[in-house]
């Protein structure tokens, strides 16, 4: 399935490949950093990177982890809202990096780039949602148990 989406998702926003600049980042390179303004939404090439927050006490909380054909950034470049996450190569990664304007141009005369997008948006929420209702289980077992099976099934769905 993963495969699928990936493939989905490059093929409708190939253009997107036209209007952008290669970046490529070092294991443990930060990409982007929570705070600051966004201009560019990013497309995974090649590698995986994770989306990161740090609590106060500086542990780091990895959000998602996110692989080929992925994208990130596109909360500050829709919103014009500064970076909520940093982001930080996990691997040596290949990015592709798409300026505000160009993304913009490219959803209004491409509009099934946008629908790639909103997609994958629905995705992400919906994969939010779930952990928060695991997050609300009063039982420390019970949450646990709904964690590992999310986790099992996620796994299943990607080999598939």
């Amino acid at each position: 399935m993963l495969e699928q989406k990936t493939e989905s998702f490059l093929e409708k926003c190939k253009l997107l490949k036209e209007k952008g600049k290669i970046k490529v980042y070092e294991k443990g390179e930060i990409i982007i950093t929570e705070g600051t303004e966004g201009y560019y939404l990013y497309l995974v090439l090649c590698g995986t990177v994770d989306v990161v927050l740090y609590s106060p006490g500086g542990r780091r909380i990895i959000l998602n982890t996110l692989k080929e054909g992925d994208f990130f950034g596109e909360m500050s470049v829709l919103e014009g809202l500064p970076r909520s996450a940093n982001v930080e190569a996990r691997t040596d990664c290949e990015i592709l990096e798409i300026s505000r304007e160009n993304f913009f141009e490219t959803v209004r005369t491409h509009p099934e780039c946008a629908l790639a997008i909103l997609t994958e948006l629905c995705s992400r929420l919906r994969a939010a949602n779930e952990k928060i209702r695991i997050l609300s289980i009063p039982s420390a077992e019970e949450r646990i148990k709904s964690y590992i099976e999310l986790l099992w099934s996620k796994n299943k769905e990607e080999k598939d």
